[in-house]
């Protein structure tokens, strides 16, 4: 549209994350960390052009891609030896601040507090913290897990 590059690779044939889709698909990676699309972006830096003429000439797929936004831990070995190689330039932070969270309706958290921190959420004793979860979710990992970690009498009589 405003020729800018406008999709994401994905490292798969016949997959799409176009910015522009009116139906807004999306396809998940099947590659967390796709090194090679950036090296093939390296000795190819028209990807557009360069999947073409793959296509036409009835070549194997490889993905291209010219950024790889974020790497996560255990990348460290993989970015030096990618820059080390050439493949890309010597990494930087983008100022994001990533973290795993728990979230919660706000009407759980008002009803109980423990919910919204690790901390208040291992409090108690471990058959204490699994009767919170079941109690409040509805939902044990499987019903053995819950007839024989949860209930007191291992599901010997109605729960409610």
């Amino acid at each position: 549209v405003i020729t800018l590059p406008h999709t994401l690779e994905t490292s798969m044939p016949d997959t799409s994350f176009n910015f522009y889709d009116p139906d807004l698909q999306f396809s998940y990676s099947h590659i967390s960390y796709d090194y090679d699309a950036l090296r093939t972006a390296r000795d190819n830096p028209d990807c557009e052009t360069y999947q073409a003429d793959q296509r036409k000439n009835g070549r194997e797929y490889r993905s291209c891609a010219h950024v790889m936004p974020e790497a996560w831990n255990g990348q460290k070995e993989k970015i030096a030896y990618a820059e080390q190689e050439g493949v890309i330039e010597p990494t930087t932070g983008s100022g994001g601040v990533a973290k795993y969270s728990w979230y919660i309706p706000r009407f759980t958290a008002i009803r109980n507090p423990k919910l919204t921190s690790y901390f208040g959420m291992t409090a108690g004793s471990e058959i204490e913290n699994r009767r919170l979860m079941a109690d409040t979710f509805l939902r044990p990992k499987t019903w053995q897990y819950f007839c024989d970690e949860v209930s007191l009498d291992n599901c010997t009589t109605p729960y409610y």
